[in-house]
């Protein structure tokens, strides 16, 4: 059975619907033998303002594994932005920011980052040196974060 929810921002100059549909079970990259995974939503964010789409995969937590307020989507959209960040940092400052043991999972989890990044510059149709992305965050950390 698929869920889906709306809502609609606004954040700085940009209007977002941003859309969560519940998926069920997927394997994550950092689950242990296929347990808590049924808490597995699309987020699918619209920004009006460049009529660009952007959708990524996000997970609720074991302890609220459900999307019931639509502070749970806002809080999605930002932790995609915040991990969109992330992604202007060095691999040496993100392995230093936090803390892996293993430079194997810290890369692996700095390419997401820049992926997301990509992702976040089509949506608002910037680059990655624009100070909106920093309006952005700070904006959504106030009201989901």
């Amino acid at each position: 059975m698929k869920r889906r929810n709306i809502l609609v921002i606004y954040s700085c100059r940009y209007k977002f619907n941003v859309k969560a549909t519940y998926r069920g079970y997927k394997e994550s990259s950092w689950t242990v033998n296929g347990k808590n995974n049924r808490n597995h939503y699309v987020i699918a964010v619209e920004c009006v303002n460049t009529s660009e789409v952007a959708s990524f995969d996000f997970w609720m937590s074991i302890a609220k594994p459900r999307m019931k307020e639509p502070y749970d989507i806002g809080n999605a959209f930002y932790s995609f932005v915040n991990d969109a960040l992330c992604g202007l940092m060095s691999i040496d400052e993100f392995f230093s920011e936090f803390g892996y043991e293993l430079p194997s999972e810290a890369i692996k989890v700095h390419d997401a980052c820049k992926k997301a990044l990509d992702g976040l510059t089509r949506l608002l149709g910037v680059d990655e040196n624009d100070d909106i992305l920093y309006d952005l965050v700070n904006d959504l950390s106030e009201q989901y974060g």
